[in-house]
């Protein structure tokens, strides 16, 4: 995201192209984030919290299973990076977890590719090459500006719900012996 403010390689855009861009944009991006957020957080991350008998041990379980696989989906082998991905799913996961609900992981998730989308739109970055270049060395320090954003958000997030703790299934109340069905 901080890349925007590094010297990059532009590419030649015409007028139609970033309207189509901008609005192509608006419109499928928030989509492929909540198509992300439940395939890892919503199935993978609770499949394989499953896998523990405690509670405690398949949330770590979870967020850690989930938060490789999302790191892995993304095809780095640069360091920075990585960790950018993993901070993120790690984080995404926790505030999936406190809530009780994927909806401030899919919201959070779909403002940061939006913004990072429409940013790179219109500074007239070369989009092909900036989203396939995932390889060593095209990372840098100032990734870990927005990580550590998303370690403020879920500090938040868990602050926040202190008190309630996480989002629990309610208890099943026993029906009355004379109300049926």
């Amino acid at each position: 995201m901080l890349a925007f403010f590094t010297p990059g390689e532009q590419g030649s855009w015409s007028q139609t192209d970033l309207i189509g861009i901008f609005i192509g944009t608006l419109l499928l991006t928030p989509l492929q984030a909540a198509g992300e957020e439940y395939g890892v957080r919503g199935l993978v991350f609770r499949v394989a919290g499953s896998w523990a008998r405690g509670s405690r041990a398949g949330l770590v379980i979870g967020v850690l299973v989930s938060s490789v696989v999302f790191t892995a989906i993304h095809g780095s082998t640069d360091p920075y990076i990585n960790v950018w991905y993993f901070v993120l799913a790690a984080g995404l996961a926790l505030i999936t977890w406190r809530s009780g609900g994927i909806e401030i992981a899919v919201v959070l998730h779909a403002v940061l590719n939006t913004v990072v989308f429409i940013g790179a739109a219109l500074l007239r970055v070369d989009l092909g090459t900036a989203l396939q270049d995932r390889s060593a060395g095209v990372g840098s320090p100032y990734q870990l500006v927005p990580t550590l954003t998303v370690v403020v958000i879920t500090a938040v997030v868990w602050w926040r719900t202190r008190r309630t703790g996480p989002a629990l299934t309610p208890a099943r109340i026993p029906l009355r012996p004379d109300v049926r069905l």
